[in-house]
Formats: structure tokens, C-alpha cells, sequence
């Protein structure tokens, strides 16, 4: 995939940046490349916020941590969310993105604010943002920092949307316009899901 010079891209993490240095680091080479770059990232906890906004001055690229902001009731409500996206997929079987937290829903509605050329997904709700942004005909990408839907033990697969994830990556990699992994084994093994 090439893009034009000055392109726009924003990498949807939904994590602290101190706990992502993948996506620090791909910010760190695209900027370089003369990308205009913003990374999406989780502002909720004040320790890990301070410590990407050290992370972050002086660089080519910006780091905006959300829900930072979020109030008492909308912590509470993103609380509720979860907590009933949890008990649908325990009782009834519904995958949903509510099981993702909320940083799903922030990553969408920022992404959307943020006008980008390309929108790259470094993780589970980054993904499920990306899908939405895809859906509405937006360029997007993947980066298979894990292979989220397979990395879990046999006892934390039952509680976690599977069938959503592998959904997720595979039209993030068989639609998407740019993907990237960790390895040449797993770039070979995830071949075999398209």
C-alpha cells in the first residue's frame, strides 16, 4: 500500500501508550516517513496518562489519551455496559462490543472526529473501531501486535468474544488496506484465515 506523502494516520490503540510500545514504535517510523500521525490511546488512569505525555512531548507524533474526562455516571454506565455485554454472552451466547470495554465506543466516535487517510488497529476494541470506520468506507489496517483471537488460555476463552474477534481480523486483513504482525510464522499462519 502506498501513501501519499503528509498522509493522515491514526493508530487506534484504546491502551496506555507506556503499555504499547508497538504502537509507539510504529508512530515513531511513520512520523519520520513524514506521516502526520495521532495515536488514540487510553487516558483513564492519571499515573500511566502522565506517563505518555512524557513519552510523547517532543515528538513528530501526538499521543490523545481519552476518557480521561469521563465523569462518575459515565464511568458507571461503561461499567453497566460491560458488565451486560458479559452476562448476554454468558447466558445467551451474544458476542458483542460491549465485551470489549468502553474504549471501543471512544475510539469510534474520536476516529470519526479525526478525519485520517488511513486508521491502523493495535488492539481489540482499536479493531472493532476500525471495522465500524471500514463499514462506513474508511481506509483502515491492522497490526497483529497479537493474535487476540487465539493468544488466550483454554479457561479465558469462554468469558471472551472469539467468533467477534476472528470476525474482526479477518476482514481488517482480508479487506483492510495495510496489515502487519510480529513474525514471518505468524504473517504464514494467519494467510490461512483469508
Amino acid at each position: 500500500m502506498r501513501l501519499e506523502k503528509r498522509a493522515r494516520i491514526l493508530i487506534l490503540t484504546g491502551n496506555s501508550l507506556c503499555h504499547n510500545p508497538r504502537a509507539l514504535k510504529e508512530a515513531e517510523a511513520l512520523a519520520d516517513e513524514g506521516h502526520q500521525v495521532d495515536v488514540l490511546g487510553s487516558g483513564a488512569n492519571q499515573a500511566y496518562r502522565l506517563r505518555d505525555e512524557k513519552l510523547a512531548a517532543e515528538k513528530k507524533w501526538k499521543f490523545i489519551g481519552l476518557g480521561n474526562d469521563a465523569g462518575r455516571l459515565e464511568r458507571n454506565i461503561y461499567r453497566a455496559q460491560r458488565y451486560l455485554g458479559n452476562q448476554a454472552h454468558r447466558w445467551v451466547g451474544w458476542e458483542n462490543f460491549w465485551q470489549l470495554g468502553p474504549m471501543a465506543e471512544l475510539l469510534l466516535k474520536e476516529g470519526r472526529k479525526r478525519k485520517a487517510d488511513l486508521y491502523i488497529a493495535h488492539s481489540e476494541a482499536g479493531m472493532w473501531a476500525a471495522e465500524q470506520l471500514r463499514k462506513e468506507g474508511k481506509r483502515v489496517g491492522v497490526d497483529m501486535e497479537d493474535w487476540f483471537s487465539e493468544d488466550l488460555l483454554p479457561e479465558a476463552r469462554r468469558a471472551r468474544p472469539i467468533r467477534l474477534l476472528k470476525e474482526l481480523e479477518k476482514n481488517l486483513l482480508c479487506h483492510g488496506a495495510h496489515s502487519t504482525c510480529t513474525s514471518e510464522a505468524m504473517a504464514d499462519a494467519l494467510v490461512e484465515i483469508g
